[in-house]
């Protein structure tokens, strides 16, 4: 069987979504009109890539009233961002307000005594910058991070670095302190001016995507909600055991258990379509290719489906995020449409879910990135994984859609409650090494291990045998493994719903630590671009010039 290595598609697909990172010299002929006409040296422009030039929409809004700018096609004039359309109540809306506010807010919030105060400027001086149109975003040029609300930019190459990068190279611009080498090669990183110049502090301009009254409403609104709320609930809700749910349960019961962030199954999800993987290949073309994980783990390659659904049942294979270039729906329009109107919760599992961050995304945002998308793996012998231990920023579902023998089991899940997770990670983690096992995927978890962290240190997971039918509803930032114990068909999709934002945005800040080049650098939710959508949404009518409408 002839594996086609991913390497080249990742490659393509990074140039896509990101700015190429190369310093050079270019001639004056490749630069464009704007870094002519003011006398600059634009990154993208010296490195002659096809990229727009950095300072061509360099416009400063500050003086505007809002920061929902997007950039319009037909006339390069700042207008407010598309509606969508989305069916909600005023109580799963206040949710979503609440949470997003709390965890923008830790965001604007420098910590008490930082350096920040003496190498940054009031956020009152900061420019207002336009945000780029149809929900793409601009990442960090030292660490990759999408960049949604404040960000240092070079005025002579038109690199971007956020807060974190640019601190971390101004406070040590040598390198003469002892660093990690990830961190090392962020201020490295940070260093590089185009022409083979260094930066220096004075090089840089301070720039953000939201207004300073946007972020004053921000603000108040969390200290209202610090004020009216306490965290007698969440202690509560935080020692629940595990919920057990069948089909016959409300989508009311099973959302309060959501909202505890404990591991869910819901049993019975029954279907008549047939998800046989020979079944799935008669809708696949030619042009349909899967992912494919090598035996030991090492390579991820692309296989037509087509040869895949062949070789899965004999071969140790492990197949993994299909379609790729197309939705599901599309590709199995009646299978889709069947699983949809049987899976419970649909405002929370559904991206269109009134509880989903994802219904805040303009239209043309959507795209099978986040799912859903098809797992397709054979057997795995006992201590050896189907999935690594690992831990997600996103909830998630998975439901077993096929099996080879209905009547036994076809998978064995480990999970651990997000208590658990962080002693996990007080054990394993070495920030220094960078070495983050429950990010990268380079642990499982054997009945030895299991049972020495048990004795150890009191930790012992949540076991789940997965029938056929049964869904499996993971929290963020809950750590789980998983082995096939037969072949396997499931469908899984990223859930972001307001209870995800903490840990989705903790785990994103740990993604800077990991190696240049890691598979999971850069995370794909951009959490903090959907809370924002979200704020800007659902907070309409409720400030005014002066302030936050009273609530009395």
């Amino acid at each position: 069987m002839k594996l086609k290595p991913a390497t080249a598609n990742n490659k393509v697909s990074k140039a896509k979504h990101r700015r190429i990172h190369r310093v050079g010299e270019a001639s004056s002929e490749a630069r464009s009109p704007s870094c002519l006409l003011f006398n600059k040296s634009c990154l993208s422009c010296e490195s002659n890539a096809q990229h727009e030039c950095r300072f061509a929409l360099e416009v400063d809004l500050s003086g505007l009233p809002s920061f929902a700018f997007s950039l319009s096609a037909s006339n390069s004039q700042p207008s407010l961002s598309a509606a969508v359309t989305r069916q909600s109540t005023f109580r799963s809306d206040m949710h979503i307000l609440n949470h997003a506010t709390q965890s923008l807010a830790s965001l604007l919030m420098p910590p008490n005594n930082s350096p920040s105060q003496d190498l940054i400027p009031h956020f009152d001086a900061f420019s207002v910058r336009l945000r780029p149109p149809d929900a793409t975003f601009i990442q960090c040029d030292a660490c990759d991070t999408f960049l949604f609300l404040d960000h240092a930019r070079c005025l002579h190459c038109g690199q971007d670095f956020c807060l974190d990068c640019f601190l971390e190279w101004a406070m040590n611009p040598s390198c003469e302190q002892k660093n990690s080498k990830t961190t090392q090669s962020r201020i490295e990183a940070t260093s590089k001016c185009s022409s083979r110049r260094k930066h220096c502090k004075q090089s840089f301009t301070f720039w953000t995507f939201i207004t300073p009254k946007t972020r004053r409403d921000i603000l108040e609104y969390n200290g209202y909600i610090l004020g009216a709320f306490t965290n007698k609930e969440t202690e509560k809700q935080q020692s629940l055991p595990l919920k057990l749910r069948s089909s016959s349960c409300t989508d009311e019961e099973i959302e309060s258990a959501w909202a505890c962030r404990v591991p869910i199954l819901i049993s019975d999800v029954s279907l008549i379509e047939s998800w046989d993987p020979l079944c799935i290949a008669k809708s696949a073309t030619s042009d349909d290719y899967i992912k494919v994980r090598s035996g030991n783990e090492s390579t991820i390659c692309y296989v037509r489906f087509s040869e895949f659904s062949e070789k899965v049942v004999s071969e140790s294979l492990k197949g993994f995020d299909f379609p790729i270039y197309k939705k599901l729906e599309t590709l199995l329009p009646n299978h889709w449409l069947e699983y949809k109107s049987k899976a419970p919760i649909p405002n929370i599992l559904m991206n269109t879910g009134s509880s989903s961050l994802f219904s805040f995304l303009p239209p043309k945002a959507h795209s099978n990135l986040h799912g859903p998308t098809l797992f397709i793996g054979s057997e795995t012998p006992p201590n050896h994984p189907t999935t690594r231990l690992h831990k997600d920023g996103a909830g998630a579902y998975n439901t077993l859609l096929h099996v080879s023998d209905p009547s036994k089991p076809g998978a064995l899940w480990h999970i651990f409650t997000i208590q658990d997770t962080h002693k996990l990670e007080l054990h394993f983690n070495d920030p220094k090494e960078g070495v983050f096992p429950l990010v990268d995927f380079s642990t499982f978890l054997g009945e030895k291990e299991l049972n020495s962290l048990e004795t150890e240190f009191g930790v012992k997971p949540i076991v789940i045998e997965q029938f056929l039918g049964d869904m499996i509803l993971i929290p963020a930032g809950c750590a789980h493994q998983v082995r096939n114990l037969q072949l396997c068909v499931k469908v899984s999709q990223d859930v972001v719903t307001a209870e995800c934002l903490e840990e989705s945005i903790a785990l994103e800040k740990l993604y800077r630590d990991l190696p240049v080049g890691h598979i999971r650098r850069t995370s794909s939710l951009a959490t903090v671009g959907l809370a924002l959508l979200a704020w800007e949404r659902l907070s309409s009518g409720m400030f005014t010039a002066e302030g936050m409408v009273s609530t009395g």
